[in-house]
C-alpha cells in the first residue's frame, strides 16, 4: 500500500482492494445563498425620457416667451 502512495498511485481501500475514492467536492453544498444586490432594470430609457421631456419644456418655454 505504501508503495502505491509513494509512487503517486491511488491507495487501495483495505477492505475491497479497489482504489479509494477522493472525497467529493461539497464546497457548493455548504455555501449560503447569496442575495442578489443592485437593480437589473435598464436606466437608459428613463434617462432618455427625462432628457426628451426637458428639451420639450425648454422649447415650449422659449416659444411662449417670444409671444
Amino acid at each position: 500500500m505504501e508503495k502505491q502512495a509513494e509512487a503517486g498511485g491511488a491507495p487501495s481501500s483495505p477492505s475491497s482492494g479497489k482504489p479509494a475514492e477522493a472525497p467529493a467536492d461539497d464546497s457548493s453544498v455548504n455555501k449560503p445563498a447569496i442575495p442578489q444586490t443592485g437593480d437589473d432594470t435598464a436606466s437608459l430609457p428613463g434617462i432618455a425620457s427625462l432628457a426628451t421631456a426637458g428639451i420639450i419644456l425648454l422649447v415650449a418655454s422659449a416659444a411662449i416667451s417670444r409671444h
